[in-house]
């Protein structure tokens, strides 16, 4: 096999088990109209705030009153939810997990491939499929563990492994600026910033221009949504991960759309849902609540709410799309209207009784409802427990 046609391969199963998008931040990202790629996603920046969804929390002692049983899933067939699962949209093929953002640009092209042995090309390229091999199936948590340049197989990799020149490397790069052509996505054209920071390789100056504008830069470091989802606060802690690093991954997240689409990323997704209650409540308590929970979560959250369920049911799913009301449905029977706004058990869930006095929303309605929330068969005891609690304590208040 020729080198010309062994990189034409291997550029393609980069670009499909790792896609580079376009941010409308960046001049010079392009990416066509191609199948493959219009699955994959992109941001752009809104001013609105939405409400999320369910989480692990420590249950608080709650006020006891007859209890209703909750139907019981088998354990076999709970799983751990990834946060973004969606054949319409690309499971694993979008920024808040890959933690170079224009991951197609940082691909070996053929002027650097020349650069080289043919042997010893070919054993790089070798080592690039071992490494995708490797995570089959699981490509998602592969790629929010990738923190640093030097954790996979890239461009920065490649020039630092055979120890090209600067001026090799900026003679790959102006090639490719005037002659290269890649058939699966437009040529991306390097700025002279970019050329600059990746001649002299320096490492931190290609995470920041390289880094997805969703992503939190430490140095020479990246973290990306999906990083926080999967991590722990003691590996908060370890990055130095402020408050307002934390903030603004939220908020960034919460202002997400898919490519070339009106839809939140998060918006009639289960998994988009449960992303971000899992972040706000990683968030909260590695900050030992010292945050303002309305510039936190968005909305006035409740803290001493469990989490409401345990995993992701398939048998249930038309339990989820009522509990977060997905389907946009007003009268599915598990909203409550007022004022032709609608709660739906979700919202009743995660917010403060002061958000029911405000709706206007009385105990009578919430105890009504009780019966209806407990015919989900998704909430947990302790979840259960816990919603019991708030409603009479609402009604007893009241």
């Amino acid at each position: 096999m020729s080198r010309k046609l062994t990189l034409y391969v291997v550029v393609s199963i980069l670009l499909l088990s790792s896609c580079g998008v376009k941010d409308d931040s960046n001049p010079h990202s392009n990416i066509s109209d191609t199948s493959a790629l219009e699955s994959i996603v992109t941001s752009t920046q809104k001013n609105e705030i939405r409400t999320p969804s369910e989480q692990t929390i420590k249950s608080p002692e709650t006020q006891s009153h007859e209890p209703i049983v909750t139907s019981v899933v088998s354990t076999e067939e709970k799983i751990n939810p990834v946060f973004i699962n969606d054949e319409h949209h690309g499971a694993n093929w979008n920024d808040l997990t890959l933690p170079v953002y224009y991951y197609y640009t940082l691909s070996v092209t053929e002027g650097f491939a020349k650069l080289i042995e043919v042997e010893e090309y070919n054993d790089w390229l070798n080592n690039v499929v071992e490494e995708r091999k490797k995570f089959a199936g699981k490509r998602e948590e592969l790629y929010v563990s990738w923190v640093d340049l030097s954790d996979y197989h890239n461009l920065y990799t490649f020039i630092c492994e055979f120890n090209l020149s600067e001026q090799q490397i900026r003679e790959a790069l102006y090639e490719w600026n005037e002659f290269g052509v890649a058939d699966m996505v437009e040529k991306y054209i390097y700025s002279e910033e970019e050329i600059e920071a990746i001649s002299t390789k320096n490492k931190e100056e290609i995470t920041r221009l390289f880094a997805t504008s969703l992503a939190i830069v430490k140095g020479d470091k990246i973290y990306v949504p999906g990083w926080f989802f999967y991590n722990s606060a003691e590996d908060y802690q370890k990055a130095d991960i402020t408050a307002h690093d934390l903030i603004t991954v939220l908020n960034n997240c919460r202002n997400y759309k898919f490519y070339m689409s009106e839809q939140y990323f998060w918006e009639d997704s289960y998994t988009g849902l449960y992303f971000l209650d899992l972040i706000e409540y990683k968030a909260y308590h590695y900050l030992n609540g010292d945050v303002d929970i309305i510039v936190l979560c968005g909305y006035d959250r409740d803290f001493d709410m469990p989490m409401a369920y345990e995993g992701y049911y398939w048998s249930l799913y038309e339990s989820y799309i009522d509990f977060f009301n997905l389907n946009r449905d007003d009268d599915n029977g598990f909203n409550i209207i007022k004022n032709e706004t609608t709660y739906s058990p979700h919202w009743v869930y995660y917010n403060k009784p002061t958000a029911y006095i405000e709706a206007g929303i009385t105990p009578e309605e919430l105890i009504e409802m009780l019966p209806k929330y407990e015919a989900l068969g998704i909430l947990t005891d302790e979840a259960w427990a816990a919603l019991q609690g708030k409603i009479y304590a609402y009604a007893d208040a009241g």
